[in-house]
């Protein structure tokens, strides 16, 4: 049997999509746990002056590993995230990628640069998200999810949830009902 490489990435969003349908009750109205920021990167390198607005309301967008992170920058349309960013200056993006080594560094930034994002990325080395939020980031106790966006209130309460980006995702539509 040979498989078709191009599918792959299709077959690994279709396949948290039917996860998140499985498990929609797992996550919803659930309460996020930010971790300390640490390892904040855009793509001109660190970005020591990133902090977290705690009064606004969030996006927390959970991408894990690196490939993931490339996936979803090959499957969204130049300039999107960035557009979304613009467009809704009442909620804080949060943006996490971890299953990353500090090696993977210089190619993320340049992953970044050549996709043009100007949004930062906590590159959690520690996976410390993923400790904080299993329930959320593991609903069905079967692997933790690849690609997430939390929409969530200023408390941190997870209101819905989709995929950043992505012209195959519904976060486009699932975010308006919060806007």
């Amino acid at each position: 049997m040979t498989i078709n490489k191009q599918a792959i990435p299709h077959f690994i969003f279709f396949g948290t999509i039917i996860i998140l349908a499985i498990s929609c009750k797992n996550i919803s109205r659930n309460k996020v746990e930010l971790p300390p920021v640490a390892n904040a990167y855009n793509y001109n390198g660190i970005n020591k002056d990133y902090k977290i607005d705690p009064e606004k309301k969030k996006v927390i967008s959970y991408i894990a590993p690196l490939y993931s992170f490339r996936t979803l920058l090959e499957q969204t349309p130049a300039g999107k995230i960035d557009r979304i960013i613009k467009d809704n200056p009442n909620y804080e993006f949060i943006f996490y990628c971890d299953q990353i080594a500090p090696d993977d560094t210089t190619e993320f930034k340049q992953l970044l640069a050549r996709y043009n994002c100007r949004f930062t990325v906590i590159l959690d080395f520690n996976d410390d998200l993923y400790k904080l939020n299993k329930r959320i980031l593991n609903p069905v106790n079967n692997g933790r999810l690849s690609k997430i966006s939390l929409i969530c209130d200023q408390d941190n309460r997870v209101l819905d949830y989709a995929v950043i980006g992505t012209s195959m995702s519904f976060f486009d539509k699932v975010f308006a009902k919060y806007r």
